[in-house]
């Protein structure tokens, strides 16, 4: 009732707001502009829905987040470039709602955004293909994309016949639902870092694959 005629499946997260600090709601869309757009009053309090950006035909958001705190911001694509800026307001911007926001990403024709991420720079990310392989990798390997615009690749993260669409960092658990009915909640902490593990605890089939991956904050560490 509260969320009016909006189709399910067109929620792409649910977030939660410290009032006690600025919160800055993060957006990435499918063409690579991202945007970061205060949490200001009047919209914490309304009890209307509101619309902080005008998308084109075609382009939809693919990922957001809640930051109020200096972190880093990392962006997966389908073919596994990594991307890395600064979050704090002296390296991106904050956007009206009326903006079309910053283009951070110039993918390569048969490329696509898959996801994004905020982490420490202490920290690691997990990223996650649609067959089910896992790849973990330190914040301080990934270039920071202000000086390699063309993003970060590892030659371990080469895919065949499948493409990433999801990334993670620590502290957050990954729930797994796969086109055949299954699903596991999965733990970052599990993986080491420069690993590669395929979820064998599935067991998935030939032609099997994740259909909706959900990452969760681990209030408990």
């Amino acid at each position: 009732k509260i969320l009016g005629n909006i189709d399910n499946k067109e929620i792409v997260n649910f977030h939660y707001l410290n009032k006690e600090k600025e919160n800055y709601l993060c957006t990435l869309n499918s063409d690579g502009q991202f945007k970061k757009v205060l949490f200001d009053e009047d919209m914490i309090k309304s009890n209307r829905v509101f619309s902080i950006a005008k998308l084109k035909n075609n382009i939809k958001i693919i990922d957001s987040f809640i930051t109020n705190e200096e972190k880093s911001l990392i962006i997966l694509t389908s073919i596994g470039r990594l991307f890395k800026y600064d979050l704090s307001n002296k390296f991106l911007n904050i956007s009206s709602k009326q903006s079309q926001g910053i283009l951070l990403v110039k993918l390569l024709p048969t490329e696509k955004i898959a996801s994004c991420c905020k982490c420490n720079p202490d920290q690691s990310v997990t990223l996650v293909s649609l067959k089910g392989k896992f790849f973990k990798l330190k914040i301080d390997k990934i270039y920071d994309s202000k000086d390699s615009k063309l993003g970060y690749l590892d030659e371990r993260f080469h895919l065949k016949n499948d493409q990433f669409i999801k990334i993670f960092s620590d502290n957050q658990y990954l729930d797994i639902e796969t086109n055949k009915n299954k699903s596991a909640r999965f733990n970052s902490d599990t993986i080491n870092s420069g690993s590669r593990n395929n979820i064998d605890f599935l067991k998935l089939e030939k032609d099997e694959y994740l259909e909706n991956c959900f990452s969760l904050d681990n209030f408990l560490n």
